[in-house]
């Protein structure tokens, strides 16, 4: 099962590309997808807020971060952080991060040669653990770059 808007040439052009992998979903699965669409969308809504609150924090979070430039995505729940001035490689920071300070991300460079200077975070998580994240992050940051120096 498949939703989307969009202008309807590219409707068409993604119509064309899900009849070869999205085919035959059962009449339940079909069912499931109808309430969805046509029930409350209250929880739709909380979710919405929740989201907002958490990229918002994360981006602030980040950007209060020497070094780090972070602009708050507008579609998605991850966040693509510009480390380009901590002197640091993406596939390098991540490795750093996550060994040092338990801190999971993914290296720009795991979506292409552009990817270098950035790092991927997720902010499909609790505030706490965002919060906690930008403290380790800040921390890691701030101890790399006194030593860098």
């Amino acid at each position: 099962m498949a939703y989307l808007a969009a202008p309807l040439n590219l409707v068409k052009e993604i119509a064309k590309l899900l009849q070869n992998t999205s085919v035959c979903a059962n009449s339940i699965a079909q069912r499931a997808g109808l309430a969805a669409i046509r029930g409350s969308q209250d929880c739709v809504k909380e979710m919405f807020t929740a989201y907002n609150e958490r990229r918002n924090v994360l981006a602030k979070g980040l950007n209060e971060i020497k070094g780090l430039s972070c602009q708050a995505p507008e579609g998605t729940f991850y966040a693509f952080v510009d480390i380009s001035k901590i002197g640091m490689n993406s596939d390098k920071l991540a490795i750093y991060l996550l060994e040092e300070y338990g801190v999971v991300t993914v290296p720009g460079t795991a979506f292409g040669a552009q990817g270098e200077g950035y790092i991927r975070l997720s902010f499909a998580t609790s505030l706490e653990d965002i919060k906690e994240g930008i403290r380790r992050i800040k921390k890691g940051i701030e101890k790399y770059l006194v030593i860098s120096e």
